[in-house]
């Protein structure tokens, strides 16, 4: 059993009853590319930690070295968090 997020209360991690709510998204290429995945409890137990441990995933590098394909064109992209105000209610 491997877990990414423990709730707080009764001492979940303690006990390693989790839940897996946490993932990585990859294309195809670049999950052609994935050589290991895990997930980091070590960043769970320090002071004050999140409910959640990081989800880790190496890659090889790409191929030809380029990452070009990996990266969306701008169109494509999320905005970024403010870049885009919704109108003002009247």
């Amino acid at each position: 059993r491997v877990f990414s997020y423990w709730d707080y209360r009764a001492g979940m991690f303690h006990k390693d009853l989790g839940m897996r709510i946490d993932l990585v998204l990859a294309s195809e290429p670049v999950a052609e590319r994935v050589q290991a995945a895990w997930i980091d409890r070590q960043a769970r137990k320090g002071t004050g930690p999140s409910d959640h441990a990081p989800v880790m995933v190496d890659l090889d590098e790409a191929p030809d070295g380029d990452i070009g394909p990996m990266v969306p064109p701008p169109s494509a992209r999320a905005p970024k968090r403010g870049a885009h105000k919704l109108p003002q209610a009247r």
